[in-house]
């Protein structure tokens, strides 16, 4: 089985005071990337805030939930996919 990278690392430390925004939008990439790739079945996002180095993982498993079935299906109806 082949590994490919699936991580996104941030190079500048992100502000502490804008933690959720930043957790929401990584989520909500991790979720398009999922829907177009695929065979992706996570992307992990890397970054630092408040002198610490951080992690958060997205996935498929996760993305499903969220939208009641398999993401990559809803990328076939844009309007569907924007509705979820």
């Amino acid at each position: 089985m082949i590994q490919y990278l699936r991580k996104i690392c941030f190079s500048a430390p992100l502000d502490g005071n804008y933690e959720a925004y930043y957790l929401s939008e990584m989520k909500k990439a991790g979720y398009e990337m999922i829907a177009l790739t695929q065979n992706l079945d996570h992307v992990t996002f890397r970054y630092e805030m408040d002198g610490t180095s951080r992690e958060i993982r997205v996935t498929k498993d996760e993305a499903d939930g969220i939208f009641g079935k398999d993401k990559r299906e809803c990328w076939t109806s844009v309007k569907e996919y924007q509705e979820r």
